[in-house]
This record gives structure tokens, sequence and C-alpha cells, in this order.
């Protein structure tokens, strides 16, 4: 009786909190964006409330019915590791690939053109590992074949194959831990057929290897600090380090998300084993200089000037000195015309913005941001709500997924590449190596990639994470670590507030996080 008055305490409280998210969330839909009234609220305004009290509570009680009443690891007939790997990998291969001759060369998105056509020139804002894997690889890819398209296409496979052999890994894992063929089953079909996946892993973004890469570091981790057998086993240091590294190298972001868990890891480890943490910690910080060398520091600020532009455009008063800051970065005029409330990219790539200046400037920049915090507390928290926005409402209908994919899929027939070598111009244009009809009917069954928004994937996991702590079960709060990271650092910058490619890795971890919860819910029963 006690336990489940416990239960429905827990509920009851992630209810308030995600009717309080839904509140705010709507406000900021239903009034002008530069309206004095963000926090006024009427007593209409509170049916929002209890719509997100409702929706947070079923979702706790749901989830928490389903791992107390379903143990996920119950024998259901025999299973080996081995098919649980290859089968998967065949399946996924295929059906990405599928889609792939159905669609290509499958993407739109700008930094993806410029990361091809400039190559090293990009480093200051990604990657040069990721570069030399897009950049290099199309190069490579339409030296051989003399088309960019079938650059693109080739490079997009070898993409494929990447992603499948990672999740293969992952139902393998899975597998190994004693979930039954019927869910493994399941998870297959979820990454093979679930429209957004496939969407993603045809389109040269790098968001998508950033998430394969998240997740097997959330399992590298949580294997390093659950069983701590990772450590001592060469393979599994191998992939502990590939994963880590891939993170880091992918977006830069990664690096924080890295270091964090990383150095949570020396507390929850033995300590025999913090020599081998530190260590790794340091391999990591010497590896990661190769490749994020002369990054722009706007890429990280954009909560920062998105608070001064909302400040200026509210015709707050600011001192001389950070007059002439402000002015030496951007015209004044040109801070209020930029300011976008929900994406930073007016400002900070504006002919006129002096990021060569801000670059050697930091500290300077950071001091007047400060300094005007002071007294506009209230415009900064204003201006981050609408930045951070897509991240953390629970609208749905303010948060849908399809929107981000219109930036990372769909070919460009009119962009023009100049080819490697050659110096040669030509068009991307569509190959058609499936038959039209065949084409079509792919295109269509996969034509739905809805799926849940970040802000949606953020409080499930939240939730998840407050089950874990009723269960007073380190195992589920250590799976979603680094998925919590990643929205904790775009709740520190995030350059557009709606595009879910940031938060994709959600799609991919989530099956993961939901199967180490039950297990840790039949763990503790087995225990009692």
């Amino acid at each position: 009786m006690t336990k489940n008055k416990k239960d429905l305490v827990i509920a009851s409280c992630f209810g308030i909190l995600i009717g309080f998210v839904n509140l705010f969330s709507h406000r900021v839909l239903e009034i002008d964006f530069y309206s004095e009234e963000l926090l006024k609220l009427e007593f209409r305004d509170f049916k929002w409330f209890f719509i997100g009290l409702l929706l947070g509570t079923a979702c706790y009680t749901a989830l928490h019915f389903i791992n107390a009443n379903c143990d996920f690891r119950k024998p259901a007939g025999p299973i080996s590791p081995k098919k649980c790997f290859w089968f998967p990998f065949a399946l996924t291969t295929a059906s990405w690939s599928l889609q792939l001759l159905a669609n290509n060369p499958c993407f739109l998105m700008g930094d993806t053109n410029y990361i091809i056509e400039y190559g090293m020139d990009m480093a200051t804002q990604h990657s040069f590992l990721y570069i030399l894997f897009l950049s290099g690889g199309v190069h490579f890819f339409s030296w051989l074949t003399g088309s960019i398209s079938w650059g693109l296409m080739l490079l997009t496979w070898v993409q494929i194959l990447i992603c499948s052999l990672a999740v293969s890994y992952i139902l393998y894992w899975l597998a190994g831990k004693g979930f039954n063929k019927k869910i493994l089953l399941c998870l297959t079909l979820y990454y093979a057929f679930l429209p957004i996946i496939g969407h993603y892993n045809i389109s040269l973004v790098k968001d998508t290897l950033f998430g394969y890469f998240l997740t097997l570091a959330s399992i590298a981790f949580y294997e390093t600090t659950v069983t701590r057998k990772w450590l001592y086993n060469p393979w599994h240091v191998l992939l502990l380090v590939v994963s880590f590294v891939g993170t880091m190298a992918i977006r830069n972001n990664g690096f924080y998300i890295i270091i964090v868990l990383l150095a949570a890891a020396l507390f929850l480890v033995d300590r025999k084993s913090r020599i081998l943490v530190s260590a790794f910690m340091i391999l990591c910080l010497l590896l990661h200089r190769d490749w994020s060398y002369g990054n722009l520091v706007q890429e990280k600020l954009a909560i920062p000037l998105q608070q001064i532009a909302y400040t200026l455009v509210k015709e707050k008063d600011i001192s001389s000195e950070d007059t002439e800051v402000l002015e030496n970065l951007f015209p004044l005029e040109r801070w209020k015309e930029s300011y976008n409330p929900m994406v930073v990219d007016m400002i900070k790539w504006s002919d006129d913005f002096n990021r060569y200046w801000l670059n050697y400037n930091e500290r300077l920049f950071m001091k007047t941001w400060g300094h005007m915090a002071r007294e506009n507390l209230k415009e900064y928290t204003t201006a981050w709500l609408y930045q951070t926005y897509g991240i953390w409402t629970a609208v749905i209908s303010a948060n849908d997924s399809r929107l981000s994919m219109q930036s990372v899929f769909g070919h460009d027939p009119g962009y023009v590449y100049t080819l490697p070598q050659t110096g040669a111009q030509q068009q991307a244009g569509y190959i058609p190596i499936l038959p039209e009809t065949l084409g079509s009917l792919i295109r269509k069954i996969f034509s739905s990639v809805n799926y849940l928004g970040a802000g949606q994937c953020l409080w499930l996991t939240v939730i998840c994470g407050f089950m874990s702590l009723s269960l007073k079960d380190k195992r589920g709060i250590l799976i979603i670590l680094p998925v919590l990271g990643v929205t904790g650092t775009l709740f520190l910058s995030t350059p557009l507030s709606t595009a879910f490619r940031y938060s994709f890795c959600y799609v991919i971890a989530f099956p993961v996080i939901l199967c180490i919860l039950n297990s840790c819910f039949h763990k503790q029963g087995m225990q009692s």
C-alpha cells in the first residue's frame, strides 16, 4: 500500500510539472512574441495546465504499469545473440537501401552542400573528421564514377552500412541481456521500417551518425559504470573508444557530453577502475584537440546573442560602455532588425556581424552580456524561452518533427556542384534506378516521417528518470544521462528552436532506455 501511495505521489508530481510546461507552451503560442503578457495568466489559461497534468500522470502510470507487469526478459524460446546481429543487419540494410534508391540523392540541407564544396574551409563550424567523411567521401566516389549524383548515393550507402552495424550491435547487446526474441523482433522492425529513421539514415547530415554514436556511447557508459567489465576487455575498450570519440568528433556539443559522462564515471566505478577512467579521459581530451580547431565563437553563443538582441528590441537602457562593445560586434539598429525569436542565424550570419572580432574578444562580450543581465533578467528569461521553445515544449501541434525534415531530406535538382579534380560543373540530378512505379510506392509507404517532438522525447525520458529514482536503482538513470546531456547543451546554446534533428538521438536511444528500465523493475522484484 505504501508503495502504491509513493507511485501515486511521483505520478502526480510529474503530472504537475508537465501541466506547467504545457501551460507556458501555449502561452508562448497564443500571444505576440514581443508581448509583455507572457507571465500574466488568466483563469482560462489553466485548462492547458489540467490537460498537461492528466497527460503527464497518464504517461507515468502507463509506463509504470507496463514495466511492473511485463518482463521483457522472460524467455520465449531459444535465442542466438549472433542471429540477433546478422538478421537486423540484413533487414535494416535492405529497407534503407530501397528508400535510398527511391529517393537519391536524398538531401537538401545547406550546410551539407557547403561542406561538400568548400571542404576544410568549413572547419570553423564542423569537425574536420566529419568534413573528411562527407566532402572527402563524395569527392572520392565522384572521382571514381565521374558523377556527383553517384558520388552522393554511394557515400549515403556507406552511411547506411554504418547505421545498420550500429543498430545490429544494439540489438545484439540487448539479446545478451536476456531480452526475449519477440521484443527484439519488434525493435528490429522499429529500426528498419520507422519512416523517420530511414529518412535520416539516407540524409547526409551529421545528426544521423551522431545519434548512433551517442547511443553506442550510452551503452558503453552503462557497461563501464554498472557491470564494470568493459574496462578489462580489449574489444569492449575499442568500442568504448570508437563510440566516445565518434560522439565528440561528429558534433561539437558531443565533447561536453562525453566529458561530463567521464567525470560522473569517476564517482561510480571502484577505486581500481578510476585509474583507467582517468587515463581514458586524458586520451579523449588529447584526441579531441585534433578536430575542434578554429571554431567560430558565435557557434556556442546563440542564447546570449538572442538575449541581448531581445533586450535591445524592448528598448531597454544600456550603458555607454556596453553600447560601444555591441557596436563593435554588430550595428545597434541591426541587432533589432535581425532579431527572430526562434532562430539566431539572421544575426550571427549577417554580413555586418563581426564574427572575427568576437573570436578575439569573447571575454569582453560575455562581460557585457553579464552586465546587461543584472537589469534585464525578465528579458533574458523570455528570450531564452523563445530560443529553446522547441526543445522543452509539451504542445504537440507546436513541435512537429516533420518540420525539420524539410531541411534535411529531399533532392535538390537545381543545385550545381563543382566536380573534384576537373573543376567541371555538374547538376545533382535524380538517378532513376528503380522502376518509377516501385519508387513511387516506396516513397508513399515511407512518406509519413512524423515522430514525437523534441519536447515530448525529453519529458518521456525524464519520466523514465523519475521511475528509476523511485526504484532507487542507478542503472536506469545512467542509461538516460547521455541523451539528457544533448538536451542540456541545447538549453545552453541552440541555433534553431524547432529543429528536431538536434534531438534525433532520442529516436535511436529511446527503445534501449525502455528496455533497461524494464530490467531495473524486475531486478528489484527479484531482490524483494
